[in-house]
């Protein structure tokens, strides 16, 4: 026998029709997106302990070089050098060493000599008269620390062995400027005779 559809049977199934799409709704309009839709204390539980560090990871690829900077300004070129050729400034004083050591296989009383060459000539020619031996004349320097006034040479003896007579004049019989002579006297023969000197000049 055929079962008749009422009107209860209809209005039944209508309503779990409309109770099952309603709650899918529901379910859709109460969908979480945010943690602001969750209970802070909540959220607090939800939390667990910190873990440890991981590994270090592998070093990274070197970065590209940068570029290169721009090249500098030139600077200024610097005073010209003096050249042997051209003679001392006036004022400026050079110094140096002059001195021998000779053994006279002959007799007393031989002469002997060496020769002081300037580095840089002389403005104007030496002569004997401005080529002084220390205490003589204004010579005012040490051995250590030779000076001249303008226009003079000035030696200062630092060592004098089996010498005497020491004197000075120029290298060249006249018009002299490239340097001097020091000239002494050996005391005995067959001895060794030494002398040696510093030695100032300033240009006048």
């Amino acid at each position: 026998m055929r079962r008749r559809i009422s009107y209860a049977n209809v209005a039944a199934t209508l309503a779990l029709v409309f109770s099952m799409s309603g709650g899918a709704l529901a379910a859709k309009h109460y969908l979480i997106e945010s943690t602001k839709q969750i209970n802070p204390k909540v959220i607090k539980k939800l939390k667990g302990n910190v873990g440890k560090p991981g590994a270090a990871g592998p070093q990274g690829k070197e970065g590209l070089p940068g570029k290169e900077g721009k090249e500098g300004k030139e600077g200024k070129e610097g005073p010209k050098g003096k050249s042997a050729l051209e003679p001392l400034s006036s004022g400026q004083t050079i110094t140096g060493i002059v001195g021998g050591r000779y053994v006279d296989g002959s007799k007393a009383k031989e002469a002997m000599s060496a020769v002081a060459s300037f580095p840089v000539r002389a403005p104007t020619a030496l002569d004997n008269a401005h080529i002084l031996i220390r205490p003589e004349g204004s010579c005012t320097g040490t051995v250590a620390n030779p000076t001249a006034p303008a226009g003079f040479v000035c030696i200062y003896p630092s060592v004098q062995v089996s010498a005497e007579s020491l004197e000075a004049d120029t290298a060249i019989a006249t018009g002299d400027v490239w340097g001097f002579q020091l000239n002494w006297l050996a005391t005995k023969a067959n001895e060794q005779s030494s002398v040696r000197a510093s030695w100032a000049y300033t240009a006048p």
